[in-house]
């Protein structure tokens, strides 16, 4: 009996010691060595995976990655990289299982708002950063990669939502449009500027999309584009949903109800023929097709940040980066280095690809955001990555538990809103809860 007792004791701390090792490899990330160097005598597999967002023509997109990934492997003779296309909508779930299994990638392409932590076995690439090389962006951005004070991804381009603004009509009604331009505008100066573009026959504000895109945009222009910390704290309180509601209000009674309930589908030919003064909120793709499609037709229209809530500017851009991973069963310190070498090469050959197909800012180390758009100032508040929101616009705590993404859970409360069937308070008071039960407990 008694030795039967202490082989049951020896095994349990076997079991214990093996559980222990398991775990610490799960998540000792920041004990990987970054100074190693790569062996030119050994040859490294490293895969990626590229979120495939749905845009026309993605096969010249896949084309256009694909060849900056051969100019990586012509110069690192050793490395051999396998790239995998995964379509945007699939990405966080196929991530999930691969992490279960402690096999994801060794380095992921997010072409969309994504966020800095990816969980314990992410690697900070901010080891890899050489000098001051992490002083490049502003404080703002470095927030939306960072994890624990360590920047974590490195950024590949900037999303963004904006207003296009007629500069002629703006100057009939005697508003500087410019000043806004540079400076942004809070909600209640963007609504005296509607006020005063319009006249007793016609509103001149047209809204693309007052659905997720709107609750997006007021959200990210608040500072706090999630509702959640990392560890899945809510964040938002009843005051700030009351916050958005009244602005949901504030357009209903400006264009009226059934504005917002319907579909606005001459919009964009309104805007270009002249009879609306501003139009949005606009995706950069669509930003781009505006600007571009109002150029040929002699109108050079004003980029305009969302307006901001509070007193503080803000400005809806997000980070899109390239993330690093190590596996489960670590593949040594050299072959998270080669993985590295192809990231930070990443980082740095595909801004122009995505500025490109994807409409994004461009990231240019040292000065604003640039945007791929013909007559558009570096300056302008909407490129302006030091007023974008100093937080990461979503969490792992949204992804990690497999719960649909916040802003599905609160939808069917806007879409109450907006109809008018709910007012602001209640719309307040059904976001919390709804958000409460996505909350850790």
């Amino acid at each position: 009996m008694a030795r039967s007792i202490v082989v049951l004791l020896v095994l349990a701390a076997v079991f214990g010691l093996v559980l222990s090792l398991v775990r610490e490899s799960l998540t000792a990330p920041l004990r990987i060595n970054p100074h190693v160097h790569i062996d030119p005598s050994e040859t490294y597999h490293i895969d990626v995976w590229v979120s495939l967002p749905t845009i026309p023509r993605r096969e010249t997109y896949v084309q256009a990655v694909e060849k900056a990934v051969a100019v990586f492997t012509a110069t690192w003779t050793s490395i051999t990289v396998v790239t995998n296309f995964v379509p945007q909508p699939f990405l966080a779930a196929q991530l999930r299982a691969a992490k279960a299994e402690g096999k994801p990638p060794d380095v992921l392409v997010n072409s969309t708002r994504g966020r800095a932590n990816y969980g314990a076995l992410q690697v900070p690439l901010g080891l890899y950063l050489q000098g001051n090389e992490g002083e490049q962006w502003p404080q703002a951005i470095v927030a939306q990669l960072s994890v624990d004070g360590i920047i974590a991804n490195l950024p590949i381009g900037y999303c963004f939502r904006v207003f296009a603004g007629n500069p002629n009509l703006f100057r009939a009604a005697g508003l500087e449009v410019e000043r806004y331009a540079r400076a942004g505008w809070t909600w209640d100066e963007f609504f005296a500027t509607v006020d005063k573009l319009s006249d007793s026959t016609s509103r001149r504000l047209a809204l693309t999309n007052v659905d997720l895109p709107l609750l997006l945009g007021v959200a990210a222009s608040s500072g706090e584009p999630t509702p959640f910390d990392e560890g899945g704290r809510l964040l938002w309180s009843m005051t700030e949903l009351q916050a958005m509601g009244d602005i949901v209000n504030r357009l209903a009674a400006t264009l009226g109800r059934e504005s917002l309930t319907a579909a606005d589908e001459d919009a964009l030919a309104r805007f270009l023929s002249g009879q609306v003064g501003l139009i949005g909120p606009l995706s950069p793709e669509l930003a781009r097709w505006v600007a571009l499609t109002a150029q040929k037709r002699g109108l050079t229209p004003s980029i305009l940040p969302m307006p901001f809530v509070g007193s503080t500017p803000v400005v809806d851009i997000a980070a899109v980066s390239v993330a690093l991973f190590r596996q489960a069963a670590f593949r040594g310190n050299r072959h998270t280095r080669a993985a590295a070498e192809l990231a930070i090469f990443l980082s740095g050959a595909l801004p122009p690809v995505l500025a490109t197909h994807l409409a994004l800012l461009a990231p240019a180390p040292g000065q604003d955001g640039l945007l791929h758009l013909n007559n558009h100032s570096v300056h302008a508040a909407y490129a302006d990555l030091t007023l974008a929101p100093a937080a990461p616009h979503a969490t792992y705590w949204e992804t990690a538990t497999g719960q649909p993404p916040w802003e599905e859970s609160l939808y069917p409360a806007w879409q109450s809103l907006v109809a008018g069937e709910l007012t602001a308070h209640a719309f307040a008071v059904a976001a919390h809860a709804a958000l409460s039960q996505l909350a850790r407990p």
